[in-house]
This record gives C-alpha cells, sequence and structure tokens, in this order.
C-alpha cells in the first residue's frame, strides 16, 4: 500500500472508529463505568496501532524511494517523484506500492485514482512474467507505451520497478505505414476457356462480360485499382487495409462467380485469387504469383494469401475440373526422360504407410526407368504399407531384388542416384525421410491438393490435383516415353488397383482420363476380378470394421466414429470405414477417429465431394484431397479429438440461419 492510500484509509478508519467509541463511551458512562473504561482502552490501543502503522509504512515507502533512485544515479531521495517519465513500484502480487508524480498525471484520472492492481499497466500480466519477458510495447487507453521492468531484493521480497516510454506517434506512424503497404492480387477465372464448346460467340462474349462485371462490383466496394491483364486474369492493386476487409468479407467474390447465372442457368464458373503481400511492389507481384500457383495446385476456387512465412486459404469448396492437357503430360515426359536417362540408378518411394496408390504408381515409374535402361528399386517398408497383397502378387511374378529397405537404398546412393517421390509432394509425409535428404536430385509425382510444406527443390514437379490417382498420372507418362514401357499382367494389376483404390471403384473424381487410363491397363493384361481380390479381407477385419461403423453418430450431416482402444490394424480399417460410412444415407462426409500411437490420434476422413475434407483437415494441420484426407493430433484422447474435428467442421462449413445445433456425443 502506498502512503497516500494509507492516508486515505486511515482518516475514513479513524473517524469511523471515533464516532463508534464516543457512542460506546456515552452510553457505558450512563449505565458501567467500567465499560468506559475498556471503551476507553479500545481507542487508545487502535490509535497506538495506526501510528505504529503509519511510521512503518512511511520508512517503507522512503525507503522504496531510495532504492528507485539509486536504480536512476539519482542524488536525492525526492528525484523518483520529479522523474519526468512514469514509473511505479509494485511487489510480486502485483499491488501498486509507489508510483512519481508523472505516472499520476499521466494515467490516474478520476475513474482510476483507487486502482491498486500494476496488471491493467503492464499488458494484463504478472510482474515476475512481465520482468522475464523484457520490454514490450502496450496500450494503455488511446495511447502506447514501451514498459521496461526490473526488480530488486526488498526485505526478503521481490520488488518490481516498470518505466513508460511513450511511443503513441511512432506507433501511429508504424501502424499508418502497415496499413498503406502495397498488396497486389491476381484473379483467374478458372473454367471460362470451357464455354467455348457449349455457347455461340455472342454468347461466350456476354458470359464474359457477366463475369467482368461480377468481379467489377465486388472490387467496387474497395479503394483499389483493377485491370484486366489477359482474357482470364485480372491484376488488382490495393493497400493492407483493403485487404484486411476483404479478408473479413471471406473473398465473397468467390461464391458470386460459383453462382453466376447465364439464361437461369448456374455455369460452375470458379475464380481463383493469388495474395501477395510484401514492402516493394516487386515482391508483391512476386508473392501473388506464387499465391496463385498454390491456388490453382490446391484445385481453384479459393483464394490464396502468402504472408512472409505462410498462406491462408479461403473457399476452396467446390469440385475440381480436369485442367493438364496432353501437351504438358508429353513435356513433362520429355524431361523425366532426360532426367532418368543421365542418372545412375532410381530410387522411388511414396508417403508414409503407402497404400495401393503410392506403390502402384511406384510400380508404374519402375517400368519406365527399365524402358529407359535405367535400374530402379522401390523402397519399401512392408511393415507400414496397405499394398502387401500387391507386394506378394509381383513378388510371385518374378520381382525379386527390385524391393528394398531404406537402409539398402541409402548404401546404393550416390550424387548421380535419382529419387522419384510418388503420391505425395509434401516433405513431411514422405516415407523415409533421411532418403529425401540425401538425394541430390529428387522428382515429385502427385494427385493431391498443394500443401504449404510442398517440396520446393524438385527438378521437375508434376502435379495434377484433378487427377484421379498418381496412377493414372504415370500411365499418362508411359504413352509419351520412348522406347515404350513394357508392363507384365501384374504389374497392370498394382496400377489398376491405385485407380480402383482412389477412385472407389471408379465412383469418385472419375473423369474421361480415368476410364483411358483404366482401358490401358486393361490392354495390357490387367484382370479386375484378380485386382478386386487385392482387397479382400478377413472375417475378423471385417467383424471389426462393422463395430466402428456401429459405433458412429452423425453430425451436421457427417458421419463420424472412433475405434476401440488397442484395434489392431486401426489405420487401416479406419480408411476401410470411412469409405462405407458414405453408403449410410444423408451422409456427406465420413470421419473416422483412431489411436495411431506416439500419443498421437489420427482422422481418416472421405467424401463423395459434396464436402471438402481436405480443408476440414488442413484445419486440424492435416491434408490430402477433396474426397480424401487425414489428420493427426498430437497430445489429446479421442473426446477431445472429436470435439476439434466437429470445431473444424463448423469453422470451414458455417451453420446456415436456423440450421439447428447437434451434440458432439
Amino acid at each position: 500500500m502506498s502512503f497516500k492510500d494509507f492516508l486515505r484509509e486511515f482518516a475514513v478508519e479513524t473517524a469511523a472508529f471515533i464516532a463508534a467509541a464516543v457512542f460506546i463511551v456515552v452510553v457505558a458512562v450512563r449505565y458501567s463505568r467500567w465499560a468506559a473504561l475498556v471503551g476507553t482502552v479500545l481507542l487508545v490501543a487502535f490509535s497506538v496501532y495506526k501510528t505504529v502503522r503509519f511510521f512503518n509504512i512511511r520508512s517503507r515507502e522512503r525507503q522504496l524511494r531510495d532504492i528507485a533512485s539509486h536504480s536512476l544515479d539519482a542524488a536525492d531521495a525526492g528525484s523518483v517523484n520529479d522523474f519526468p517519465m512514469p514509473m511505479l513500484v509494485c511487489d510480486g502480487d502485483g499491488i501498486i506500492e509507489l508510483f512519481n508524480k508523472s505516472f499520476f498525471h499521466t494515467f490516474m484520472d478520476d475513474s482510476v485514482i483507487d486502482r491498486k492492481l500494476v496488471q491493467p499497466f503492464i499488458g494484463d500480466r504478472d510482474p515476475e512474467q512481465a520482468e522475464s519477458n523484457g520490454a514490450s510495447t502496450v496500450r494503455i487507453k488511446d495511447s502506447y507505451y514501451i514498459v521496461t521492468p526490473s526488480s530488486f531484493e526488498f526485505r526478503g521480497g521481490k520488488e518490481y520497478i516498470f518505466y513508460f516510454t511513450d511511443v503513441s506517434e511512432l506507433k501511429r506512424a508504424q501502424l499508418a505505414y502497415i496499413k498503406n503497404r502495397p498488396v497486389i492480387m491476381l484473379l483467374q477465372t478458372d473454367d471460362i476457356a470451357d464455354i467455348k464448346a457449349d455457347y455461340r460467340d455472342s454468347e461466350r462474349a456476354a458470359i464474359r462480360g457477366g463475369v467482368e462485371e461480377v468481379i467489377e462490383n465486388w472490387t467496387g466496394q474497395y479503394d483499389c485499382i483493377m485491370r484486366k491483364i489477359s482474357e482470364e486474369r485480372f491484376m488488382i492493386i490495393a493497400q493492407s487495409d483493403v485487404l484486411e476487409k476483404m479478408r473479413a468479407d471471406r473473398f465473397s467474390v468467390l461464391d458470386k462467380i460459383r453462382e453466376y447465372k447465364y439464361k437461369e442457368r448456374v455455369l460452375g464458373l470458379t475464380l481463383s485469387i493469388g495474395v501477395g503481400t510484401g514492402v516493394a511492389i516487386t515482391d508483391c507481384e512476386k508473392s501473388a504469383e506464387q499465391a496463385l500457383d498454390m491456388a490453382l495446385g490446391r484445385g481453384g476456387d479459393q483464394a490464396a494469401v502468402k504472408t512472409k512465412d505462410d498462406y491462408e486459404f479461403f473457399g476452396g469448396v467446390s469440385k475440381s475440373v480436369e485442367k493438364v492437357t496432353k501437351f504438358q503430360t508429353r513435356v513433362a515426359a520429355s524431361s523425366l526422360s532426360s532426367l532418368i536417362s543421365a542418372s545412375d540408378r532410381v530410387m522411388i518411394m511414396g508417403h508414409s504407410f503407402p497404400d495401393m496408390d503410392a506403390f502402384g504408381a511406384a510400380v508404374g515409374m519402375s517400368a519406365i526407368t527399365e524402358a529407359l535402361g535405367i535400374d530402379s528399386y522401390i523402397v519399401l517398408d512392408e511393415n507400414r504399407s496397405f499394398a502387401g497383397a500387391a507386394v506378394d502378387m509381383l513378388r510371385a511374378d518374378g520381382w525379386n531384388g527390385k524391393i528394398i529397405d531404406v537402409n539398402e537404398a541409402l548404401a546404393l546412393m550416390t550424387r548421380k542416384t535419382l529419387l522419384i517421390v510418388v503420391d505425395t509432394h509434401k516433405s513431411s509425409f514422405v516415407d523415409f525421410p533421411s532418403l529425401y535428404e540425401k538425394a541430390s536430385a529428387t522428382v515429385v509425382i502427385d494427385h493431391h491438393r498443394k500443401s504449404v510444406d510442398y517440396i520446393k527443390d524438385a527438378l521437375i514437379f508434376f502435379h495434377d490435383p484433378n487427377a484421379s490417382s498418381t496412377c493414372e498420372m504415370v500411365t499418362e507418362l508411359m504413352r509419351y516415353i520412348t522406347p515404350a514401357p513394357s508392363l507384365s499382367a501384374a504389374e497392370a494389376q498394382a496400377m489398376l488397383a491405385g485407380i480402383m483404390l482412389d477412385t472407389k471403384e471408379f465412383v469418385l473424381s472419375t473423369g474421361v482420363r480415368t476410364f483411358e487410363a483404366a482401358a490401358f491397363l486393361k490392354g495390357k493384361g490387367a484382370d479386375t476380378v484378380a485386382v478386386k481380390r487385392l482387397f479382400s479381407n478377413s472375417i475378423e477385419s471385417n467383424r471389426k470394421r462393422s463395430e466402428i461403423i456401429s459405433a458412429a453418430h452423425i453430425y451436421r450431416g457427417c458421419a463420424i466414429a472412433c475405434t476401440a482402444p488397442g484395434t489392431e490394424n486401426a489405420r487401416l480399417l479406419s480408411a476401410q470405414a470411412a469409405d462405407e460410412l458414405l453408403e449410410v444415407s444423408g451422409v456427406k462426409a465420413s470421419f473416422v477417429i483412431f489411436d495411431s500411437g506416439n500419443e498421437s490420434i489420427s482422422i481418416s476422413a472421405r467424401s463423395y465431394g459434396d464436402m471438402n475434407v481436405q480443408i476440414i483437415m488442413e484445419y486440424l494441420g492435416g491434408g490430402g484431397h477433396r474426397t480424401m484426407a487425414a489428420a493427426q493430433l498430437g497430445g489429446v484422447n479421442m473426446q477431445e479429438a472429436k470435439s476439434k474435428l466437429c470445431e473444424a467442421i463448423d469453422a470451414k462449413y458455417p451453420r446456415a440461419d436456423g440450421e439447428e445445433q447437434d451434440s458432439i456425443s
């Protein structure tokens, strides 16, 4: 307590006590002299107590002032009060014990004169925490201060001194600078070229004009400049404060373009936006190009905002359409042939816990490599693979020595060895990080929607989020390799299994290219019945999968289930259960939660495309594809993981007006 606080408290308490004592004495004199004597003794005792306390507090304050003065290299104790910078002294509990005139005049107006806690003045932190963090900027009322802490030992405890430097003008200048920094946005209409075959020239011109009008109306709400730079591209130049408003609006132009109608018909057009920020305008343009590339790599129909260290995404709820052309595939095949031919050997690996698509794509890339006369090896840990049946089939077909473990691969690696990564483009998700780190040349072939932590040093990054599977992409590459790769029936079946897995037997993400790839493999001898047998399960596995499905509940059209503790092959069973849950009437997406070991909980997500499970899993730190994705959570139990999943669903698909509140059971 400060000395001034004590004086105010002393005056109030003394007045109250004297009034009570006089009353007691008057009454006591009338009825009992002994009561009067007791009242007088109590009054004297209280007076002595308050006097002793008065001098103790006065002495404590004087000592605190002396120590604080020495910290300023001041010569007299009065210098603290006259110090021009606001300052205060508090104890370890945050009780203000001393402050100077400058602090009083700066902060202590009539509304806060009785405030005794330091926390509102140091960013709502404890004194000890504030000191450990060092100097920090704190907003107090409408001003900004750099609060500098220090401490000293006093009477067996610790006291804290805080100095306040007014930096309001500097902070306002900084905020104004940030607000006025340049931002460049690149907008690309994703499907505008696809309307050419369906409409006459005059109608196509009207559609383009309508789309441009939607974009112009949207940009007209903001203080920015918009220019058309090509038939399908627009550029917006704005300032950071405009970007913040667009963020708050969640780039509503994405919805407007998606809902655009021509002659009462929804055309299904989509828009992709890349937003670049930076100090210089050239940095902004470069970042905008990278952000647009990221948005397109994730399937389009979304805005990607590139900041200094990360990306932020908006939208991404519509289905993708086929984009990669045969010309692009032919160019990729030519570049790939040159790289393989210049290598001494090729190592091929997929993602962690490789499935049929990853293994089948590796088999196809091995065939391409062998056709070019270069030895190739598939690097695989068979204990962590879901393609065991396909591996056994190929071994029975004479595949001995082509499948090796990571230690053998590392021993064979040289500076001329090429690494091909299939069915993933994330550096954090490759099956063997040590192999990737050792490789001097890397090629990536993948169909999953582009993630922020993609492999950036790949010599060839062949990426198509609109392909049904990586096996489909590899099959297309085969057609442009000279000499043409030869496939045995077993190899063709391994690749067809990859396509059937990711398309759910030609139901999901299936386009013309998918059937062409399947026909190509069928022509190489693939037997669909033999492929179907690769997915066979035991009676026990079917029983456990049924138990998982029967325990599911529905949350906002999503089926959510949890595996029982200690379930064997939980990862495989969860993926299969998630697939089967989609067959339940009214289910738009399915999620199966399981214990993946190492104190982590994993989620396997599936959909038929009505919901984008990729963006839901990305919210939880995972990723994948629109119809197939996954995430891994650390430090949570099953129930907590379920709660986080429901939170992610609500965040990415906000409730409509009047939608009933579902419970999380």
